[in-house]
This record gives C-alpha cells, sequence and structure tokens, in this order.
C-alpha cells in the first residue's frame, strides 16, 4: 500500500466515523425529542384527570350539602362539609371562571356562617334572640344557593 492510498484510506475512515457519529448525535436528539413529546402528553392526561377528579369531588360535596340542608332543621346549629370547597381553590385550572367566582363567594360565606355558629356554640352569641337566629338562617340560605349554583355549573 503506497502512502497515498494510506492517506486515502484514512480520509475515508475519518469520513465514516465523523458520518457515524453525526448518526448517533441525531438519533440521540430525535429520541430525546420524542421522549419530552411523550412525557409532556403523559403530564398533560394526567393534569386532566386530576382537574376532572376534582370537579367530580366537589360535585358530589354539593350534592351531600343540598341533601344535608334538605333533612336539617333551617334553624339548627349545623355546619356544611367544605372541605373540598375550602381547598378547590389551589386547584383552579379544574374550573370555569364562574365556577371559581362562586367557590369563592361559597367560601366567603361559608366562613361567615361559620364564625357565627362558633358564637352560639360558644355561648357568647345569643341563640335565643331572634335576629342572630336569623342571621344564622339567612347566612346558611346564602352558602346553600352558591352551593346550588356550584353543581348546576358543574353539570354543565
Amino acid at each position: 500500500m503506497t502512502s497515498a492510498q494510506a492517506g486515502m484510506w484514512t480520509a475515508i475512515g475519518t469520513l465514516a466515523l465523523a458520518i457515524m457519529t453525526l448518526a448517533a448525535v441525531i438519533t440521540s436528539i430525535v429520541i430525546t425529542v420524542q421522549d419530552r413529546r411523550r412525557a409532556d402528553t403523559a403530564l398533560e392526561r394526567a393534569a386532566h384527570r386530576a382537574e376532572a377528579a376534582w370537579r367530580k369531588a366537589l360535585h358530589y360535596e354539593c350534592w351531600q350539602n343540598i341533601d344535608l340542608a334538605k333533612e336539617q332543621p333551617p334553624d339548627g346549629l349545623w355546619s356544611f362539609d367544605t372541605q373540598i370547597l375550602r381547598d378547590s381553590a389551589a386547584h383552579a385550572a379544574g374550573f370555569s371562571d364562574g365556577v371559581l367566582q362562586r367557590i369563592i363567594w361559597a367560601r366567603t360565606a361559608n366562613g361567615k356562617l361559620e364564625s357565627a355558629l362558633a358564637q352560639i356554640r360558644a355561648g357568647t352569641g345569643f341563640p335565643e334572640d331572634a335576629a342572630t337566629l336569623k342571621t344564622v338562617v339567612e347566612m346558611r340560605a346564602r352558602v346553600s344557593g352558591e352551593i346550588r349554583e356550584i353543581e348546576k355549573e358543574l353539570r354543565l
């Protein structure tokens, strides 16, 4: 083999190595991009399932509270179960703007109701006072109305 042939074979080998390296780099990039797309799709599906689960849980809680409001005396010292309602604002992506606004209103009204009920239960309020009981009944009606509206919007 002459030095010219050896030089040509060296050039061919170097070129082949460069092509294989380029092919490996391109393959790595393509695989990485595909993996990221799959991961993004999986995360989007998981987020959608989580949002749907929150909507379903809030809807169920609304139904439970609507039934509770039907069964309990309007002037009793009972409270709504609002754990999901309280926590749902942290998962705002799962709800429409209208539902989020209703959640805020319901949480605010329920906070006022719970405060009034706590005063009555602690003895610092006057449960025999008709105005206090009327206020509690009105607050409970407000909370119940907001819960009903949330349930209606969740049905849509």
